[in-house]
């Protein structure tokens, strides 16, 4: 019972309900090709079902063998051939006019934005959801780059966009833990345009405003991806800053959205000389996080502390550590994943000694910590300009989805390190590479063309059975009136049974069906009228052309038989 037909085409009805979910978000490329595989199951399905059903209907009217269906009362609208037709134009329809579809609202759905009112104690309920734990893993495995476009930033050369931070190292990845009850309503304060706990004026000597520009083509963000502290936004107002720098923005915002403002960033490029101990913002619980030595391995840290042995300067140290990891490691998108039960870091450093930006950014801040240096593990775009792009908008792609280690000097706040760079790379692993064995065969550009082939013939073989309707003529009619004088009779026949029995035919009955149901009421005529319905069945349904003296015999049969009927 659970494998019939009809129950599969019950749960059918779910399955479409996800497939609408899914593609409200448009978070699962492959979900268009996936739909079509389902949409062609789903047919099929239903082209079984709907041929069973009639074999049944058949085998009940006498038609005992398969092949008479297809001659029969039935043979228009038996086979599955209308099944697959009508799922054929729903893909059609969806592929070809959706697209239209979308272009044509975009210009509304642009233009029009519905904005909850600001709400001060919302907004910070919002922001502080981070005291639950969220948080990554590192050394996961293989990661491939995809090129599609996420958005268009432009920034004044400002590379590292960064859209969180996290604090706490767990021994496998980073988590954000927020001190719930130290950051209440009355930690926050209005600096600026925006709540936040802090004023980036006090941990940036002369600061100066940077603009930049957002333009987001995909996806669905509750984020802003900034290059720096930010200080001024034009389009959105509901934002709080959290301790961490992360602009959290509510409602989430997707494509076709733009912002514009600026955000503060030191007015020099001098390199950074003293770390500052005092992070802001952050209970001393939470300051600890910032040079929080536990998980981290014991040999990390020897290495860190040899590798600035005899240096004064924390910016010496710093850059000393980031050098370091740049000679010791190669880069590899296609690194494997780390063993289980290893301490990712460790195995990147002495192991492996390959990975991809995670294990970079993680072991600059693990290793900068253990000079008593506050480190952050950020996350976010790098933007790499193409030779001779010095301003304007660039595209962001997927494919620069990063990571990078930041660190809080005096004066400077918070100053990118990444140790990727100048990283010897490993062939076929590096970034922004995607080996075709490992791109799914669902996005091969092969299925493509297969799809669009397969839906660009189902809808030329459904456009040319439409015209076939329209242009030629149906072979029945090429026999004349007879068909149409047939139908007639067979309905004054009909009608003198109706009138007799005072049963009407039903509308899923077939002829022989309705006379079979009123033999034993009509009696000893049910003889005759089972003989004329036989009659009828073939004038109707047979590849014979009616004959103008066999369309008389019938009338005169008719006649007779109706005579009888109301004498009888």
């Amino acid at each position: 019972l659970a494998f019939r037909d009809q129950t599969l085409l019950f749960q059918a009805v779910p399955c479409i309900a996800l497939f609408g979910l899914v593609g409200t978000w448009d978070t699962f490329k492959a979900s268009p090709a996936l739909f079509f595989v389902f949409l062609v199951c789903l047919a099929t399905v239903f082209a079984r079902a709907h041929a069973r059903a009639m074999l049944d209907q058949a085998k009940h009217a006498g038609f005992i063998r398969a092949e008479a269906l297809f001659q029969g009362p039935w043979r228009w609208m038996s086979g599955p051939e209308w099944a697959l037709a009508s799922a054929t134009v729903v893909i059609a329809i969806s592929t070809l006019a959706a697209p239209l579809l979308q272009r044509s609202v975009q210009g509304v759905a642009g233009a029009v934005r519905i904005t909850p009112p600001p709400s001060p104690t919302r907004a910070i309920n919002a922001s502080t959801s981070d005291s639950q734990r969220s948080g990554l893993q590192i050394g996961t495995g293989p990661r491939p780059m995809r090129e599609a476009e996420v958005m268009k930033v432009k920034a004044e050369g400002l590379r590292y966009f960064r859209s969180n931070a996290y604090l706490r190292y767990t021994g496998h990845g980073w988590e954000n833990v927020v001190d719930a009850g130290r950051l209440n309503e009355r930690s926050y304060q209005r600096i600026g345009q925006f709540l936040r706990t802090y004023d980036p004026r006090s941990i940036i000597s002369d600061p100066v405003e940077v603009p930049f520009e957002i333009h987001v083509i995909s996806g669905w963000h509750d984020r802003l991806y900034l290059p720096g502290e930010l200080w001024t936004l034009a389009q959105w107002e509901n934002v709080v800053i959290v301790p961490n720098g992360t602009a959290r923005i509510a409602p989430s915002y997707g494509p076709e959205t733009e912002f514009s403002g600026t955000v503060l960033v030191p007015a020099d490029s001098r390199q950074p000389q003293t770390a500052n101990r005092q992070p802001p913002s952050f209970s001393d619980g939470q300051r600890i996080l910032f040079t929080d030595l536990s998980n981290i391995a014991p040999r990390v840290r020897a290495l860190a502390v040899l590798s600035t042995s005899g240096m004064k300067s924390d910016g010496e140290k710093a850059i000393a550590i980031k050098n370091l990891i740049t000679r010791r490691v190669k880069y590899n998108l296609q690194a494997d994943p780390t063993p289980e039960g290893i301490e990712p870091v460790e195995n990147f450093l002495f192991g492996s000694r390959e990975g991809y930006c995670d294990l970079f950014a993680s072991a600059m801040v693990q290793m900068a910590r253990s000079v008593d240096i506050p480190a952050r593990y950020a996350v976010g775009f790098l933007v790499n300009y193409p030779p001779g792009l010095a301003s304007g908008f660039h595209t962001v792609r997927e494919a620069d989805y990063h990571a990078w280690a930041e660190l809080f000097f005096t004066g400077l706040g918070w100053v990118p390190f990444d140790a990727t760079e100048g990283a010897i790379e490993v062939p076929g692993g590096e970034r922004g590479t995607v080996p075709h064995e490992r791109v799914p065969w669902y996005e091969a550009a092969w299925v493509k063309l297969v799809l669009e082939g397969m839906i660009g013939f189902g809808a030329l073989a459904v456009l040319a059975i439409v015209l076939r309707g329209l242009v030629v003529r149906d072979p029945s009619a090429e026999r004349g009136p007879g068909r149409n004088e047939t139908g007639r009779l067979y309905g004054r026949f009909q009608k003198a049974l109706e009138q007799k029995t005072g049963l009407p035919r039903r509308f899923n009955e077939t002829p022989r069906e309705y006379v079979v149901r009123i033999g034993p009421v009509i009696g000893p005529a049910g003889a005759d009228a089972a003989s004329l319905t036989s009659t009828f069945e073939d004038a109707l349904y047979s590849h014979a052309p009616s004959e103008a003296n066999a369309l008389g015999e019938l009338a005169t049969q008719v006649k007779s038989f109706t005579r009888k009927l109301r004498a009888g």
